[in-house]
């Protein structure tokens, strides 16, 4: 083997890059209230990108990326609007919080435990954290997806568990 091809630098892996949608967003829709308890909620952006189709759903990144995320109107796709129903739902499976696609001032579809989803006119308003009307922000500091326990000072973690 010669000396320049053992010096030789193997080429980077490249990906298609992540665009941001290109269609401009004209409002804070669509995002994600996740029902902490009753009346506290926390309320999720959604980063909206052009590429290959793609969804995660987590505390402060959550995103979905699709060929073609906006219809020509500006409204989210059917087929993105599908992308994140499902994982919606998953999340909602797995983490056991209730949470609610808000798609426009008057449309969201709730996710629930059982797998069922839910369309409605009537997106989640009021309480603590949601962004709805008359709602109270919630501090920046909560996160749902994150789990801490308090040391009792007697040699427990706050629940009895040694």
């Amino acid at each position: 083997m010669s000396t320049q091809a053992r010096n030789a630098r193997p080429e980077p892996v490249t990906y298609s890059p992540v665009e941001p949608a290109a269609v401009p967003r004209q409002s804070r829709f669509p995002y994600i209230v996740v029902r902490l308890m009753a009346a506290i909620y926390q309320r999720e952006e959604i980063d909206i990108q052009v590429g290959e189709p793609g969804v995660a759903i987590g505390y402060r990144s959550s995103y979905v990326r699709h060929p073609a995320p906006y219809t020509e109107s500006g409204e989210i796709s059917p087929g993105c609007r599908e992308l994140l129903v499902h994982a919606v739902l998953a999340a909602v499976q797995k983490g056991r919080f209730r949470m609610c696609l808000v798609w426009a001032r008057n449309s969201c579809t709730f996710c629930e435990r059982d797998g069922v989803t839910l369309d409605s006119n009537d997106p989640p308003s009021g309480g603590f954290g949601s962004g709805g009307v008359n709602s109270t922000p919630l501090p920046m500091d909560i996160r749902y997806q994150q789990r801490r326990t308090l040391e009792a000072g007697d040699g427990t973690d706050g629940e009895g568990n040694a």
